[in-house]
């Protein structure tokens, strides 16, 4: 029975409306409006609840922890409100001595202010699709629970912009069927794992009968710097987003093992070391964000093979050599997406490589530098030779000859005494003439 009518202010109101007139609901859909209040106990009297969807309302308080073990529920989307308090457990129930399985496949309680940790009775959830817990205020490490054993068909994972921190675990690297990995704005440390390339569903496209409801799931990520919301695209989305945290080492090589990698961004980290050269295995990759780092070395020619490349920032890190040109790259014009790397040269720098022939890491370039400057020295080494040889030649001539010839030293003296009465005659006669013709 469809829900008529201006919509209360109250939930509260409004439930007690709804369980007299339908007490067996089945879907309730309220999202998009200005519903204020609290989510009260009463919603727990439906029992046969499976979609509650409040998502983008004015509620606020915490979520009621009796909602977490309707059995029923299948959808659960309260993003975009201002609850508080902590994640309920969603858990298998307990109904007549017997533990009633959980059919819960999509949980989305972001751009809220939840805190606490991410609870561990969600590992029951052997159904669950879709965990989007991003943009609250959540603390603690990444529970080692998150596996493939306990949340099989899990394909998004969703905790952007949290308080975590501790090491992204190696167990996420058993959940075969994700799809988006979203763990960015934490305050995650140490290597990324290199076994993420066992995420299958990343290196192969899987059409999935989806449980999802198209018209009203919903998950936004932040692709090419703009955040947008996927909805009916969502199982095309493949996405690894782990930028502003606190990761070091180097790019795992198995990360390009994910051909069907749509956007990678690991940017503002302290990741060292070389861009892997088989970059352009990510035949698929649309958005590469690796911008903030302390990575060094060439870019890959590789690069070039991804056709399908938009948006590229290589920005902010120790990269040196020619830019690699061809192919997709030459599209990608904007010179901001190399700033701050000051030993790249090429297109589209202003800074132009010497020449053509220099190789892309620049060793060529460094090796014709110094083979200039070495010949420059040796041709001034060898100038100064020159004019001190013919300097020391001349002066032996005219002394070693006046020396030896008796004959010449005294003319050479007497010519020297001849000028020197010479310029004192011609001082005496003159000073006293200039004198009188000033006074």
């Amino acid at each position: 029975m469809p829900f008529s009518g201006k919509v209360p202010d109250e939930l509260g109101q409004l439930l007690e409306h709804l369980y007299h007139d339908m007490p067996n609901l089945s879907t309730l859909v309220l999202s998009r409006n200005l519903i204020n209040g609290s989510i009260p106990e009463s919603m727990c009297h439906f029992t046969s609840l499976q979609i509650l969807d409040l998502h983008k309302n004015r509620l606020s308080g915490t979520i009621p922890h009796c909602l977490g073990e309707s059995s029923e529920l299948e959808f659960v989307h309260l993003a975009f409100n201002n609850l508080s308090g902590d994640i309920p457990c969603f858990r298998l129930t307990h109904v007549e001595n017997e533990w009633s399985s959980s059919y819960l496949s999509f949980v989305s309680l972001n751009d809220n202010m939840l805190s606490g940790q991410i609870p561990s009775c969600l590992a029951n959830l052997s159904t669950l699709e879709v965990l989007d817990v991003g943009e609250n205020k959540l603390s603690g490490e990444i529970p080692m629970f998150i596996t493939g054993l306990n949340l099989p068909v899990l394909r998004i994972l969703r905790l952007r912009n949290n308080k975590l921190e501790g090491s992204i675990p190696e167990q996420l690297c058993s959940l075969s069927n994700l799809q988006i990995l979203d763990l960015g704005l934490n305050y995650l440390g140490g290597t990324i794992p290199s076994c993420l390339a066992n995420m299958t569903a990343m290196n192969s496209f899987v059409d999935y009968d989806s449980i999802f409801y198209a018209d009203m799931n919903q998950v936004n990520e932040v692709i090419k710097g703009i955040e947008r919301a996927y909805t009916t695209t969502l199982k095309y989305m493949v996405n690894v987003d782990l930028s502003c945290n606190n990761l070091i080492g180097s790019i795992p090589e198995g990360i390009t093992n994910l051909t069907y990698l749509r956007n990678l961004n690991l940017s503002y980290n302290h990741l060292s070391g070389q861009i892997p050269m088989s970059i352009g295995c990510l035949k698929s990759l649309e958005s590469l964000d690796l911008s903030r780092n302390k990575l060094q070395g060439t870019i890959p020619i590789s690069m070039g093979a991804i056709f399908s490349l938009e948006s590229l920032d290589l920005s902010y890190n120790n990269l040196s050599g020619q830019i690699p040109t061809g192919n997709q790259l030459q599209t990608l014009n904007d010179p901001l997406s190399y700033a701050g790397n000051p030993y790249l040269c090429g297109d589209p720098l202003a800074k132009k490589c010497k020449s053509d022939n220099d190789s892309p890491n620049g060793s060529s370039g460094d090796q014709n530098n110094e083979d200039e400057v070495s010949e420059d020295k040796h041709e001034t080494m060898w100038f100064y030779l020159v004019v001190m040889s013919g300097f020391a030649t001349g002066f032996w001539c005219v002394v070693g000859t006046l020396f030896l010839k008796k004959s010449w030293r005294h003319a050479f003296f007497r010519r020297v005494e001849f000028v020197q009465d010479w310029l004192y005659v011609a001082v005496v006669v003159r000073v006293p003439k200039l004198m009188r013709r000033f006074i």
